[in-house]
C-alpha cells in the first residue's frame, strides 16, 4: 500500500534514484480520493517528490490536499507552508499568492 510505496521511494531517493522514486510515488496521484488517514502519507510523498527533484508533482499533491476544506488547521498550515515554498520554486505565482494569503490569515495573531 501507500506506506510501502513511501518507504521504497525514501530508499530510492537516498540511493540517488530519483526517477525510480518518482515512478514509485506516482501511485499517490493515481488514487481518485484519499482517506483521512492517508493525508500524512500524501504530505510525506510530496516531500519525497521534491527531494527527487520533481517539485511540480509535489505541488500537485499538495494542491489536492489543500482542496480538502476539512483539513485540520494545524495540518493545513503545515501543508500551506510547503505549498507556498513549492509554488515559489515552480514560479506558480497565482497559487503562491492565494496560499500565502490563506497562510497569513491562519497564522495571524488574534485580534484583541
Amino acid at each position: 500500500g501507500l506506506p510501502l510505496a513511501l518507504t521504497l521511494a525514501d530508499l530510492q531517493v537516498g540511493a540517488g534514484e530519483g526517477d525510480a522514486a518518482r515512478r514509485t510515488l506516482g501511485v499517490f496521484g493515481l488514487l481518485p480520493q484519499w482517506r483521512e488517514a492517508d493525508r500524512p502519507l500524501v504530505f510525506s510523498a510530496a516531500h519525497l517528490l521534491a527531494r527527487a527533484a520533481d517539485t511540480p508533482a509535489a505541488l500537485k499533491l499538495l494542491r489536492r490536499l489543500l482542496d480538502d476544506r476539512t483539513l485540520p488547521p494545524a495540518f493545513r498550515i503545515a501543508a500551506l507552508r510547503d505549498a507556498v515554498e513549492f509554488a515559489r520554486a515552480t514560479r506558480d505565482f497565482t497559487s503562491l499568492s492565494r496560499w500565502q494569503s490563506e497562510l497569513n490569515a491562519l497564522t495571524a495573531p488574534p485580534k484583541p
